[in-house]
């Protein structure tokens, strides 16, 4: 039994310092989930909701800035008829920048990005968006925020062009300088 503790100890141990290090470069990985336009207007029930998955890699450029290239992949729903819900794929490539304005263990941050927007089975295939960020890092182990992307476009997606994210991810430290 003091052998298992042990091992496990060493394991948290050894855990702690690869995440708990801020490394200069870092992923982010995760998953969201969307806000429904229900939220803010109740005459729609399932518009704008939906989940994704993203990937990050990010440089930390120092203690208060980083930059980021946000690749990401959002199912987001479409006005529904009935009990059909239709949804549409949204892929983006949005690079970011984040501020965090104090040094602390847990930190409040504010970000922006601008990107591309491919959302299937519209045209045009490759659309313009900006992307306004709040959130929190914990321990820069995991990250909680609200992102609004927005797809600058005179099209018609069935999303009216936006959709509000409440996205959590971990933060994987993978080098740092000499």
């Amino acid at each position: 039994m003091k052998n298992i503790i042990k091992i496990l100890l060493l394991l948290f141990f050894i855990s702690s310092n690869i995440f708990s290090q801020r490394k200069d470069i870092r992923i982010d990985v995760g998953v969201f989930g969307n806000l429904p336009e229900r939220v803010f207007n109740s005459e729609n029930d399932y518009k704008n909701a939906g989940f994704g998955a993203h990937i990050m890699p990010k440089l930390n450029y120092s203690e208060k800035i980083t930059f980021g290239i946000n690749m990401e992949i959002s199912a987001v729903t479409l006005n529904s008829s009935g009990c059909v819900i239709i949804s549409r794929t949204v892929l983006s490539l949005s690079p970011s920048v984040f501020y965090y304005p104090t040094n602390s263990k847990i930190k409040p941050f504010v970000g922006s990005g601008i990107g591309l927007y491919n959302v299937f089975e519209n045209e045009p295939i490759i659309n313009f968006g900006v992307r306004p960020i709040i959130g929190i890092s914990i321990y820069d182990v995991f990250n909680l925020s609200v992102e609004y992307n927005r797809i600058i476009s005179n099209m018609d997606f069935g999303f009216d062009n936006y959709y509000i994210a409440m996205k959590g991810s971990f933060s994987i430290g993978i080098k740092m300088s000499n």
